[in-house]
């Protein structure tokens, strides 16, 4: 019959371009599919006749929507002409554009159906009239396109077939947008009525007939006990409104003896299960040049092996019969070349020998095709995938949030593989995402207004030289690019945004596959994904997808693999922050089941941070509370996006994020080169990650550690080995690494492989491998290549070092119009830095460290934008299609930066958006810029050990920490997915727990969980505020936050130590070379022991290469030979007090060149005293200059004294020496301590003495205190390196006690003593009169003695004496 039919083409069908009159016109039925066959570049002609009750219904006007199920298809229709062409001004339809016909009048209407590609197709007229049912009868294994949408809200569908069988019910459309619902009968389902119901999972019945309801996906939230019914009900009508623009969906029904046709250029998904066999016929001309069938699993955690397919000249018996097998997994696509192509078209010649002449004959004609057949199977217990026929050239319909798979080998040189995406909504933004884990792409995309309706094929897709493409791609490996939902306004509702993806060619690449010929046994994986999205995607186990999300808006992801979870312990979920940060919240799903989820409720599992691992005893409870299948189920998971835990953010700040869903138990990891992907090694269970290496170029192995401490090791897999047999080789006690880091975490851990070492392999597999010792390892690890691009996440801090005469290179992604800050602190050397929104770096100025080894990038404006190299794309394009389209229709921009050294140098990168400041990580300096565009930025710190955590605040050279208000709020957590945002704790109290004159240090809560730090420039957000203009000024502070970790030392900066007694605190600091680190070493509080070595193993074993003692209150430097490396330090406290100091490192490549030790104070530090004779409150000092012993000269170097008194000689170091002017609850204002400078001298001017007088008024009472000197030599344009020399502290006696009182009190005491003259005076005058009545007293006695000696006897005398006694004593009481 296919060849009758063929014959009948033969004869009757002419070109487009050839109206033949005579050609047949197929009459067609409404609401009845018709099924046909059309060669490529031909025509076949249709009429359709409408009837009266045809044009109107109860409910109003009937339309006729034209349907036909192959892309590959162009339809015209029109009343005015009998063959319609372009001329009748007819209505033109695609398969996913429908050609619909309104205003209906009675009579013929007549269809033209032009072929681009040999094609077997159905044609259905489909009368719709509003809210009104239109039922289709479906054919047994053939597609159906149609949709739902605000008007029409239910679409029909009926099958039926002679004897009960298995039926498959499969429905294909936009991401968890469609629902539908059936009954095994005739009657039609509805939403409360029905046997069984999917949200887009393929149903199977054991039925004769069905019925089929399909509507769109009305999703309903739980009421929130956090969110106002207003609040509620605006984010479900967001949401639903989305969901009710038109929703395209294809619809099959097969049962177990079924063929589905397969359309070219169509992708086609399903569902297997073990020992099932699916059979697919296509059609394909017999001259085609080649044709690809491109096979995915869509289970990652399963091989491309388990599924088997077979691709013969016939739907035959047994699959051993098919004459190709296809189930290799190193690719997913198999291409059919021209011999293979005819040698399946060849026919049977048992069949009648006047159709083997017939087929012979069509051979010679360009109209003979035939078809094939494909047959699909697995031994796996259960299977999603995709398959997909297609031309390299053709344009593949992406469906909204559904990933698709093709391979970079089929895509030729100087061609692109073509994608379009047609939106459904102007509610939300576009996101576009291509990657793949081999060699580099890129992407051109076009967003176009179609004035009318016409075939992809005649659609102008942007070709590499093209000049109106709205966004060109650099060259990478994985490229995402947001459109916003403004954009769709210049072109809704006709937008089609064309995607063209061309793969990168080199020469490195012709060699490799060149061998490949020659060596069929090795193994790569040349996938890559393309995926669009507005709301809901798919997510796959292994394959990172990357989203941007606004501002109190959200993005979910389906994912349909949870069934694997039967061989595997926990799943884990990771989501990695470009620029912002997020929050998700999961809930578990099924048929029956369907939650909403939402971060404050409800939800299943949630996670306000980058974690969430769901446990299998955790996840079964969960299907067992709501009656869910694990067949059934699935996770839908909502991301949201926030850059401060309390601040409103505006809604145009967008989140750009990465979610990964993996299974925490799978052996291995693919990983992209030049991605940092994030980890989290448990104890016990290591994670192993593999990269292909394609190109001849040195790797680097990159793992930043942000906690926990480990090994990585590296081995290769060569040739056709097996790497699961590569990994089993590990075990054998015979067995070498490549290279290996037993201990992991020093700064910047990393393997480099050159191409000139013993092990380096090309076009090999290498594995990495990360075990965490103790505590779980959280951090990310890094594949480089020499002309990778390292996507830096915001606010990450990575460490980095180039060797000489080579360079690194990153990408920086940024929201336009916020502010962008690139901050390069360099440790050592001068590097060079080049920025340009073009990675080849054509016109890029060169920037170079400042005073304080900065290099700060600052992007905050249109202008500053352009004077780096932007894409011809950013300029005025008269090429484009929309001249309207700008780069500010895209919510994110890229914008590369090379390094470059002379020499070895080593430095630190970090990039903040907007106020979003660092992620900080334990024991590293962060560098933070305040301005009035940004005067606050917001940094957050995770904590889940119960160490000491200090904050130190440090500015930088010529700036100062005035105006800084800091801020801390928390939340309560007990792991890194445990946690609530909701759960907030504000303005949390922070110890000072030293405030030095160039840092501040804090001493946070013992608390567990996520700190937010906030940081803001009172002075500059007042101006901001209230729009006052000013110079562009800036603060930038370094920010070091140190709980359990090793904390790098600054260059040429002190920063503060601080350790608990009986404890061990480690530091480190990089060594560009071989030379001499110089130390400077004050302890403030606490006797220390200080130890250098440098091997990590060693420190954490507290095995040191020497050690040494510093006494409490002590000065000391120490110089060091030390090798080209990471040098650490244990200071330990062995004393019974928490032990404070203060250390800064120097380095000098030559010991020559240590300034330290040639300046020393003069006559060995000898300070004199003496007191102001006349005035007592005064005390003199005398002490000799500062002395150089080494100095050529003394010319540039300028002193400064400082002049220290305090009664306790502690306190005297603390606020003193090591400059706190606070400590523990100290103050240096109140009366503890008395500083004074001396006037700044030059060198070579001063006199050999200096005499210094001290002012002790405002001292209290004290017999002694205690006087230190200290002297700041300063060399000029030096800065940072300023020396300092100590006088040895002298105890003084404080001058007479009596004297400095009465001194001090000269008036109050003058009034006291006239007020003594006064009382003395008057004292004086009583006495007198006392002693005159007691001389009158006297005489009288006397008087009366000698009357009575005439009297009395002689021996009476010692009585009288006796009286007269008692009468002067009584006289005496009186008188006191």
């Amino acid at each position: 019959m296919l060849i009758l039919n063929l014959l009948l083409s033969l004869v009757y069908c002419k070109t487009s371009s050839e109206i033949n009159t005579t050609l047949p016109i197929n009459q067609l039925v409404i609401n009845e599919p018709y099924e046909n066959e059309l060669i490529s570049d031909q025509t076949q002609y249709y009429v359709v006749n409408v009837a009266d009750n045809d044009i109107e219904g109860e409910d109003g006007e009937a339309i006729l929507i034209i349907r036909v199920n192959s892309p590959n298809l162009l339809v015209l229709a029109s009343r005015k002409c009998k063959y319609v062409t372009w001329e009748c001004e007819p209505e033109s339809g695609t398969n996913d554009q429908p050609a619909i016909l309104q205003d209906l009048k009675e009579g013929k209407y007549y269809i033209s159906i032009y072929a681009y590609e040999t094609s077997q197709y159905q044609i259905t007229i489909e009368k719709q009239i509003y809210n009104q049912l239109t039922v289709i009868n479906l054919q047994n294994g053939k597609l159906y396109q149609s949709s739902v949408s605000t008007e029409i809200q239910r679409q029909c569908f009926r099958y039926k077939q002679k004897k009960n069988d298995t039926l498959t019910i499969n429905i294909h459309g936009a991401n968890h947008k469609l629902e539908y619902f059936v009954n095994l009968n005739d009657k039609l389902p509805t939403l409360e009525a029905y046997d069984e119901k999917s949200t887009g999972a393929q149903i199977n019945v054991f039925a004769k007939k069905v019925s089929v309801c399909v509507y769109p996906l009305k999703l309903v939230f739980t009421q929130n006990p956090h969110q106002s019914q207003e609040t509620q009900d605006k984010i479900e009508d967001w949401m639903n409104e989305d969901l009710y623009q038109d929703i395209p969906f294809t619809i099959v029904i097969f049962n177990s003896d079924s063929i589905t046709t397969l359309e070219v250029n169509q992708p086609h998904h399903s569902n297997i299960v073990s020992q099932q066999q699916q059979v697919y016929s296509f059609l394909i001309n017999y001259h085609e040049d080649q044709i690809f069938i491109t096979k995915q699993v869509l289970n990652r955690g399963h091989k491309g092996d388990d599924l088997k397919v077979y691709i013969g000249s016939n739907a035959f018996d047994t699959k051993e019969e098919y004459e190709i097998q296809f189930f290799d997994h190193d690719s997913s696509t198999y291409q059919l070349e021209p011999l293979q192509i005819k040698t399946l078209c060849q026919v049977d010649t048992k069949e009648d020998d006047q159709f083997v002449k017939l087929a012979e004959l069509l051979k010679t004609s360009d109209n003979y095709t035939c078809e094939i057949y494909v047959l699909v199977t697995t031994t796996q217990k259960t299977l999603r995938y995709s398959l997909t026929v297609h031309k390299r050239d053709a344009g593949i319909k992406l469906d909204d949030g559904q990933i698709q798979y093709y391979n970079l080998e089929y895509i030729e040189e100087e061609s692109l593989m073509r994608f379009y995406f047609k939106p459904q909504t102007q509610l939300n933004d576009i996101n576009i995402l291509c990657s793949t884990i081999f060699g580099k792409l890129e992407i051109f995309i076009k967003i176009w207004k179609q004035e009318k309706v016409t075939h992809k094929y005649d659609w102008p897709f942007a070709t590499r030289n093209d000049s109106s493409a709205d966004y060109v791609s650099q060259q990478t490996n994985i490229i995402h690019k947001v459109i916003k939902k403004s954009a769709l306004d210049l072109c809704w509702p006709d937008c089609i945004v064309l995607i063209s993806v061309g793969f990168i060619d080199d020469i490195q690449f012709e060699k490799y596959a060149q061998s490949v010929k020659i060596q069929e046994d090795v193994i790569y994986d040349d996938t890559f994904h393309v995926l669009v999205s507005q709301l809901f995607q798919d997510v796959i186990e292994g394959t990172p997808v990357e989203i941007s999300v606004h501002h109190n808006q959200f993005k979910y992801f389906t994912f349909k693999n949870l069934q694997e979870i039967e061989k595997e312990e926990n799943l884990y979920i990771s989501l990695l922050s470009y620029a912002g940060s997020g929050y998700f919240s999961v809930t578990v799903n099924g048929p029956e089941n369907m939650t909403v989820p939402h971060i404050l409720g409800p939800y299943d599992f949630h996670a306000d941070g980058p974690y969430l691992q769901i446990r299998k005893e955790n996840l079964f409870k969960v299907l067992k509370d709501k009656s869910i299948s694990l067949a059934d189920a699935y996770l839908l998971i909502e991301v949201g996006s926030f850059f401060s835990i309390l601040r409103q953010e505006q809604e145009h700040q967008a989140s750009r994020l990465q979610l990964l869903i993996n299974f925490i138990d799978q052996d291995i990891y693919n990983i992209q080169n030049g991605n940092p992907q994030m980890i989290r090694v448990v104890p016990g269970k290591p994670q192993i990650f593999k990269f292909f290496n394609l190109y001849q170029q040195s790797i680097k192995i990159k793992l930043q550690r942000t906690s926990g401490y480990g090994s990585m090791y590296l081995w290769t897999c060569e040739g056709d080995d097996d790497v699961n047999d590569c990994i089993e080789d590990t075990k054998s006690k015979d067995f070498k690494y490549d290279q290996q880091i037993v201990n992991i975490g020093q700064s910047g851990s990393q393997i480099y492989v050159d191409t000139k070492d013993e092990n380096y392999c090309a076009f090999c597999i290498y594995l990495i491998q990360v075990s965490a010792h103790e505590n779980e390892i959280n951090g990310y690890i890094s594949i480089l290549l020499e002309d990778d691009f390292m996507r830096l996440p915001s606010g990450l801090l990575v460490e980095d070092g180039i060797e000489k005469e080579k360079h690194s290179q990153y990408s920086i992604q940024f929201q336009q119009g916020q502010r962008v800050d690139v901050l390069i602190q360099v440790t050592n050397g001068n590097p060079l830095v080049y920025l340009s929104f073009l990675q080849k770096f054509q016109k890029s100025d060169v920037l170079t460290k400042d005073k304080n080894n900065l290099i700060h990038i600052n992007l905050g404006s249109e202008h500053e934008y352009s004077q780096y190299d932007q894409p011809d794309f950013y300029k005025d394009n008269p090429d484009s299609d929309i001249k309207k389209i700008l780069p500010i229709h895209f919510i994110y921009d890229e914008i590369f930066v090379k390094i470059k050294c002379d020499e070895d140098c080593n430095y630190t990168i970090q990039y903040h958006v907007g106020e979003v400041g660092a992620q900080l990580s334990d024991g590293k300096i962060h560098v933070i810029p305040l301005s009035q565009e940004s005067p606050i930025s917001t940094l957050f710190f995770e904590n889940y050990d119960d160490f000491d955590m200090y904050l130190e605040i440090a500015p930088m050279a010529g700036y100062n920490l005035s105006n800084i208000e800091l801020t801390l709020n928390y939340i309560k957590k007990q792991s890194k997915d445990d946690y609530h945002l909701d759960n907030i704790q504000e303005n949390i109290k922070m110890d000072l727990k030293y405030n030095h004159s160039n840092m501040i240090t804090y001493q946070l809560p013992k608390y567990k969980g996520l700190f937010e730090i906030k940081l803001n420039h009172t002075q500059y957000y007042f101006r901001q505020q209230n729009n006052i203009t000013s110079q562009q000024e800036q603060t930038i502070i370094e920010v070091n936050m140190n709980a359990r970790d090793i904390k790098i030392i600054p260059y040429d900066r002190s920063t503060q130590g601080i350790i608990d007694s009986m404890e061990i605190g480690y530091f480190e600091t990089y060594i560009p070379s071989q030379g001499f680190a110089v130390f400077e070493i004050n302890t403030c509080k606490s006797e220390i022991e200080v130890g250098f070595v440098q091997d990590q193993a060693l420190l954490l074993k507290e095995e040191f290469d020497y050690k040494f003692k510093i006494p409490e209150n002590s000065y000391h430097i120490e110089v060091v030979e030390v090798n080209k490396g990471t040098l650490y330090l244990g200071i330990h406290d062995f004393t019974t007090k928490q032990a404070n100091f203060q250390i800064q490192q120097h380095f000098y490549r030559k010991e020559k060149d240590i300034p330290f030790g040639k300046f020393v104070a003069g006559n060995d530090g000898l300070i004199d005293w003496k007191t102001n004779q006349k005035l007592y409150s005064e005390l003199f000092i005398n002490f000799t200059k500062v002395e150089c012993t080494k100095c050529k000269s003394l010319k540039g170097f300028q002193v400064d004294y400082n002049v220290f008194v305090a009664v306790d000689k502690t306190k005297l170091f603390h606020l003193g020496f090591c400059q706190n002017s606070q400590y523990d609850g100290q103050d240096s204002t109140k009366d503890v301590i008395y500083s004074q400078p001396v006037q700044t001298y030059l060198l070579q001017d001063i006199d050999d003495y200096i005499v210094y007088q001290l002012d002790f008024s405002d001292l209290i009472t004290d017999s002694q205190v205690y006087v230190g000197v200290m002297a700041t030599i300063t060399e000029q344009d030096k800065i940072g390196q300023d020396i300092k020399v100590f006088y040895p502290v002298i105890e003084v006696a404080v001058p007479n006690n009596l004297a400095k009182i009465l001194h001090r009190n000269r008036t109050f005491f003058s009034l006291v003593i006239v007020l003594l003259l006064f009382l003395i005076s008057l004292l004086t005058i009583w006495l007198c009169y006392y002693m005159k009545r007691l001389k009158n007293l006297r005489t009288e006695l006397g008087f009366k003695n000698v009357v009575g000696m005439n009297a009395l006897p002689s021996n009476d005398d010692a009585v009288r004496n006796h009286n007269v006694k008692m009468k002067y004593d009584h006289f005496e009481d009186d008188q006191q």
